[in-house]
């Protein structure tokens, strides 16, 4: 797309203000204008003015029940400072005061301001200045450093007395040259983005931000493979607005993929809509994602060139625009090409009051603060609206607000804590960190957290990273905000007074400790901060018997002291009481509370005695054997059943607690694999452990275990007997026994197979060659056999199985019988 430029006069925009006959007509009762949204006012506060006459319990009585809170009040003229906690609410309540008697009036709490005035001799002709409110927005801000527009366009005088030292990554794309050559087009739209107020020329719309000039233009034409390199190229260098002034009829894929890159990497994308004065669709500016600005001129009307339709998104000045050229000089120029900086120029501003907006919020911001022109609501002209910098300022977020602490001296104390709060924008990482007056980092409270938005609060208790209490003196609270291409912080000065304690704590109050069993007995204690410790050991009179440790520097933490049992001449000192006193001392001589721990010497071995309940277990499956253990002091002990001659069976308890008294411990007759034992001869083994560690062994009697259990046999409860010779046939029995295996046919006994045998426990088998008594071959049919046993102690039992015997078959055909098909 090819500019044209003219020179056009200048026509200047003047706003007046509410004319004297208005002003008569308005009333308190006149809330809709009071309250109309376009006036600037803090919209969670009221102003109310009282009646004279009104005595405080009347104004409390107005106010109860109402969602308000009364922050300051003003005795002259009666007035309060109301807060309400949503916006909504602020005309409803106004009204309804004012229908009470008591109120006079209630009016919102206007915002002032300076009303900032560039002295730059070219202003006089920048009549977009004041048609956007610039002057109320620059009482805001007027660009930051950090925030870089991309001048995709022709070349721009670098060393202009107005851009010169705001250039950042100069490109040319067509040469693949950081040095790069002005031109009239590229050098104008960078002036009216960023000009410098330096009482020289012109003034630009955000003055303190940087620009990145990127020459994609052979003369007065360029290729839309060139632009596209451009776009990535400014991506890559961390723009955060490209200006797109240019522009074509054709649809380009590499160009909207180009554009998307920028979108994904954060990139605010503004391009002009073109100057043909046609509804044809002009690319880049009618990509979803790109803001396509029309030109208006002085009379906030569209221009007889500008294009129109369905993709522009918002309107500009774009007549008569005066900014810098080529040649370190000025002048005017027409063009939707001058109306994209503009909007290029106020998004700078709104990325310098919060760096962390993404690019959907930027665009809804314009939007929104947009002065709808034409018909209502979004046309094809205007797009949502013109351009209003102070407008889209003031409905702006803040990416932080103010650090809240609840007073600027901290007193450490060892208990207390710093409460510490702010407000912090969306889709951004946060570190916290204390730092001290050399600015080094004493302790990190939060790393790099990812955050959604929202109150951020949190607390410091006055430790370091090193575990220590801050000294006194000056510190800060730093809080550093990201979003990976844009990084702010903040900081509130604190003045730090450790009026810190040394605090010793023990974790038990007593012990009891055997000399004889334990090298030493070892104490833990914490200590809250770094100081000078001093313990020893006294004995029940008081008198000290061993020094520990005297005025020694200890580090603050969880640490420990430790004492052998022996006294100052190195000897054990006698079983009794003892006791363990330590403090503290720091570096302000200021004492800890004296901890004391009561220590029990006892070298003595437990008393303890073991009865068994009878000689003989007779183990049946139901009872067991028993013991009766008798103590006279707190012990834990271990048990076990072993054999007569000492071989462990089972472990019966394993470090149970027994206070003094008489206790029992039961065997249920089974070993550590849980099966039953054997029969024979067993006895209690109990380890009895004092406090201490001191440790006796006591053994029960000797007991003899019978298996009385009934006996049992299991196997298969069919056999099918089809092959001549030796078969084997299994069966289990719980418990040994004489054993009688017969075989019968129909109850008559046909063959013993096995006399009565002792057998063990456990897997069996016999051997039988399907022939009877007479060894003669049985034939074919049903029988039975029959597995008898009778243990130690006369108790019987019998199992049956089938048993069919199939020898000869009649169902096998021969291969030779088969006939053929």
């Amino acid at each position: 797309m090819r500019i044209i430029a003219s020179i056009l006069f200048i026509c200047l925009s003047f706003f007046t203000a509410v004319t004297a006959s208005a002003e008569e007509q308005v009333t308190k009762f006149s809330t809709e204008y009071l309250f109309d949204e376009k006036k600037d006012f803090n919209s969670r506060e009221l102003i109310v003015k009282f009646n004279p006459s009104v005595t405080d319990s009347q104004k409390t009585s107005v106010l109860q029940g109402l969602k308000v809170k009364e922050i300051s009040t003003l005795d002259k003229g009666d007035f309060s400072l109301l807060y309400v906690s949503r916006e909504e609410d602020l005309l409803p309540l106004a009204e309804e005061l004012l229908s009470k008697g008591e109120v006079d009036f209630a009016e919102p709490n206007y915002n002032f301001s300076s009303n900032f005035a560039p002295k730059d001799p070219g202003v006089e002709f920048q009549w977009h200045l004041s048609k956007v409110e610039l002057p109320q927005a620059w009482d805001v801000t007027r660009g930051s450093a950090e925030i870089t527009v991309a001048i995709v366009d022709g070349g721009v005088q670098t060393d202009h007395p107005d851009l010169k030292g705001k250039i950042i990554h100069p490109f040319d794309i067509v040469t693949g040259s950081p040095v790069i050559y002005g031109d009239f087009h590229g050098t104008h739209v960078a002036g009216i983005i960023a000009a410098s107020h330096n009482n020289i020329g012109v003034a630009g719309i955000a003055p303190n931000i940087k620009i990145m000039p990127v020459n994609v233009f052979k003369g007065d034409s360029a290729s839309v493979y060139d632009v596209v390199r451009g776009i990535y190229y400014a991506a890559d260098h961390q723009a955060n607005i490209i200006n797109l002034s240019l522009g074509s009829r054709s649809y380009s894929q590499a160009l909207a993929n180009a554009v998307d890159y920028a979108r994904s990497k954060g990139v605010v994308v503004i391009a002009a809509a073109g100057n043909e004065n046609t509804y044809l669709r002009t690319f880049p500016a009618a990509f979803q994602g790109v803001i396509g600005v029309s030109a208006t001129n002085s009379n906030d009307e569209i221009t007889r060139f500008s294009n129109y339709g369905d993709y522009i998104d918002l309107a500009a000045p774009g007549e008569g625009i005066y900014s810098t050229i080529n040649g370190s000089s000025y002048q005017y120029s027409d063009g939707t090409s001058m109306a994209a900086p503009i909007v290029s120029g106020v998004s700078a501003l709104i990325l310098s009051k919060n760096p962390f907006l993404s690019p959907d919020d930027v665009e809804m911001i314009l939007t929104r603060s947009a002065i709808d022109l034409g018909l209502e609501g979004r046309d094809y002209y205007y797009g949502a609206g013109r351009i209003d910098a102070y407008r889209a300022l003031q409905q702006t977020p803040g990416p932080m607000s103010p650090i809240k602490v609840p007073a600027s001296i901290f007193r450490i104390d060892g208990f207390n804590k710093m409460n510490v709060s702010t407000e912090i924008y969306k889709g951004t990482r946060v570190s916290v960190e204390i730092k001290n007056s050399k600015n080094d980092v004493v302790k990190r409270l939060v790393s790099n957290k990812e955050w959604n938005g929202g109150k951020l609060s949190l607390s410091w208790n006055g430790k370091q990273d090193d575990g220590q209490f801050a000294h006194s003196g000056s510190y800060k609270i730093h809080i550093k905000v990201a979003n990976g291409l844009e990084t702010m912080s903040k900081s509130a000065e604190i003045e730090v007074k450790n009026v810190v304690n040394p605090v010793i704590k023990l974790d038990r109050k007593s012990e009891v400790f055997s000399p004889s069993i334990s090298k030493k007995l070892v104490v833990p204690y914490s200590l809250n901060k770094d100081a000078k410790v001093t313990a020893a050991i006294y004995n029940s009179r008081n008198k000290k018997v061993k020094s520990l440790t005297t005025s020694k520097p200890i580090k603050n933490g969880n640490r420990s002291i430790s004492w052998t049992g022996k006294d100052k001449k190195s000897k054990t000192v006698p079983d009794g009481k003892y006791t363990l006193v330590i403090y503290a001392v720091d570096s302000q001589n200021r004492k800890s509370t004296v901890k004391r721990l009561d220590i029990k010497v006892d070298t003595s071995k437990p008393k303890a005695t073991a009865a068994l309940s009878n000689s003989l277990y007779k183990m049946d499956g139901k009872t067991k054997a028993k013991l009766k253990l008798k103590v006279k002091e707190t012990v834990y002990i271990d048990a076990y059943i072993t054999t007569k001659k000492g071989t462990k069976v089972k472990k019966i308890a394993s470090n149970r607690k027994y206070n003094s008294g008489s206790h029992s411990l039961v065997w249920d007759g089974k070993n550590a694999k849980t099966r039953y034992a054997a029969e024979g001869k067993y006895l209690f083994r109990v380890e009895v452990r004092d406090q201490a560690g001191n440790k006796r062994v006591v053994k029960s009697p000797i007991f003899s275990l019978q298996d009385w259990r009934k006996p049992v046999i299991e196997g298969k409860s069919l056999t099918e007997y089809r092959n001549t010779g030796i078969t084997t046939f299994t069966y289990k029995l719980n418990k040994p026994g004489y054993v009688k295996v017969e075989v019968f046919k129909d109850q008559t006994q046909i063959r013993t197979i096995q006399p009565k045998t002792w057998k063990k426990s456990g897997s069996q088998q016999f051997k039988w060659d399907a022939k009877s008594k007479s060894h003669r071959q049985l034939k074919d049919g049903k029988y039975q056999y029959r597995i008898t046993i009778t243990d130690a102690y006369k108790q019987k039992a019998e199992f049956s199985s089938a048993l069919n015997i199939a020898l000869t078959r009649a169902d096998i055909v021969h291969p030779s019988s088969i006939p053929k098909k």
